[in-house]
């Protein structure tokens, strides 16, 4: 059964420069959607008409069969979780603290009180291994620390969607791949937008590939990921095939002999 569906999101801006042209999909529970495309794609204008970021966006967002607008703010921070590709730097609060952050959709709106914070603010840590870090000051982390926070925030929410806008952006390779294991054992529905075509083919249930502002194509990595696929969009030669792992491993050069 369809759990979110996107139905026809448009976004042009006021000087007429469209960024998003009829963009629909539909996706399972506890399903995992990659956003693919090439820079200027509008992967992530894309991710923020989904969160109902935009409000200059027409179209509409689906969630159960219930529209996204009609949720009151505290029930859809219950529902979705996100974290974005922009890296705040001006956080004055320790790594702890910015988790904790998190459970504000919980807390009694008057006593402010939220009985199983404590549960989630440790599961989150434990989850992107930040037990060194829980008492450092978020401003002083590196740009990688600071994502893994900014991922432990969203898990410590304890949503049902988790949205996110290139996680894997300032993460050596030992942290891009665990981060990727980890987002594939999570219980919940998965929206993400990725440049890393390999990890979006090997840890996506289905793809969504953008280009212009436009859906391409759409569907299981092993089906759509064709060598007119690759040169239409980006523009790159590219055999696909599967690898011992029985992982899709992709092969590419450029267009243009060198």
């Amino acid at each position: 059964m369809t759990f979110i569906s996107a139905d026809k999101i448009s976004l042009t801006l006021d000087n007429g420069k469209t960024l998003l042209s009829d963009v629909s999909f539909k996706l399972d529970k506890q399903q995992t959607l990659g956003i693919v495309g090439p820079n200027g794609a509008g992967k992530s204008s894309l991710i923020h008409c989904l969160l109902g970021l935009n409000s200059k966006a027409s179209g509409k967002v689906n969630i159960q069969g219930k529209l996204l607008t009609s949720f009151k703010e505290k029930s859809r921070a219950q529902l979705i979780s996100a974290v974005m590709q922009e890296m705040p730097n001006d956080i004055y609060l320790t790594v702890e603290e910015v988790i904790e952050s998190g459970r504000t959709p919980y807390r009694h709106w008057l006593w402010g009180h939220d009985n199983d914070a404590q549960k989630w603010i440790d599961y989150a840590i434990d989850k992107m291994k930040l037990h060194s870090l829980r008492n450092q000051m978020f401003h002083t982390l590196s740009g990688g620390e600071k994502k893994r926070t900014l991922i432990a925030r969203a898990l410590a929410q304890n949503t049902q969607i988790l949205v996110l806008d290139e996680p894997v952006n300032h993460l050596d390779i030992q942290h891009q791949i665990e981060l990727m294991y980890l987002l594939q054992s999570l219980p919940i529905t998965l929206i993400i937008s990725l440049h890393d075509i390999q990890l979006a083919a090997r840890f996506c249930d289905t793809l969504l590939v953008m280009n212009q502002g436009k859906v391409i194509q759409q569907g299981p990595a092993k089906d759509i990921l064709t060598q007119s696929l690759f040169k239409q969009v980006f523009k790159v030669k590219a055999t696909t095939y599967t690898n011992q792992h029985d992982c899709l491993s992709i092969h590419t050069e450029p267009l243009t002999s060198y």
